[in-house]
């Protein structure tokens, strides 16, 4: 069991909002076991370990597994923006302006300022397992002027948030990175409220795609009924909605 220590240089401390350990100052998602979790996480394996090492940064890019973050700039092409424009993404949330969300395996940022834009009186927390991508996802947050957000190092198999902490809990192309799916869908699932939404986006191409029979099977598993779904040549985006109430 290895210690994944998280303290406010995993993020740009220039910018305002940080990772707090005072209890007072955290924004509203679910302080009982916030706190603890973001001055300690106990996580099931060490990230490093995530990472076959004796694979150059190219050979992971073009293989299963975790981006590299040797390579986190090209994900902010913007060619990008034609072919998965975030626009689109944040659409297909359906977000309300006091939304509390949830950005899993977040990178570089590259959907992070379309969703924080529109969370007028929300919040939006980003989570990635490497802290050099949380780092860029500041910066490009930054840049446009957004400080509605909080930076947190984790893996999406143990999610350091209080249960029901979330309205919204979103993925684009990165569930497949996950070595245990099922345990990390039961995590999405326990973080959000009842009534709340999960959302991936899978695109063509990406050597770990997770094809929508198996997207169901975990959230059917998990307790999550199946919502709207769209699907394009290259991007396909499917929602899940948490009961609001046991049957």
């Amino acid at each position: 069991m290895a210690d994944l220590m998280v303290t406010k240089e995993g993020v740009n401390d220039r910018l305002p909002l940080r990772l707090f350990r005072d209890s007072t100052t955290l924004p509203n998602i679910g302080k009982r076991s916030y706190l603890p979790s973001l001055t300690r996480l106990k996580v099931s394996r060490d990230i490093g370990s995530l990472m076959d090492k004796r694979l150059t940064p190219w050979q992971r890019l073009k293989g299963p597994g975790m981006y590299p973050v040797e390579y986190a700039a090209w994900l902010l092409n913007p060619l990008r923006y034609l072919i998965v424009p975030p626009g689109r993404i944040v659409d297909r949330l359906q977000l309300l302006p006091a939304d509390r969300v949830l950005e899993v395996g977040c990178g570089p940022g590259f959907f992070s300022p379309a969703i924080a834009r529109r969370l007028t009186a929300g919040h939006l927390t980003l989570l990635d397992a490497q802290v050099p991508m949380l780092k860029m996802a500041a910066q490009h947050l930054g840049k446009h002027g957004l400080t509605n957000f909080t930076s947190i190092s984790g893996l999406a198999e143990s999610l350091p948030f209080a249960d029901a902490a979330f309205d919204v809990v979103f993925m684009v192309t990165m569930l497949g990175e996950v070595p245990d799916r099922a345990t990390a869908i039961r995590e999405v699932a326990r973080i959000l409220r009842p009534g709340g939404r999960f959302s991936s986006t899978e695109a063509a191409g990406d050597p770990d795609r997770v094809k929508r029979t198996e997207l169901d099977a975990f959230a059917a598993l998990a307790g999550l009924e199946k919502g709207e779904s769209w699907s394009g040549l290259l991007v396909k985006t499917f929602n899940y909605n948490k009961p609001r109430s046991l049957a």
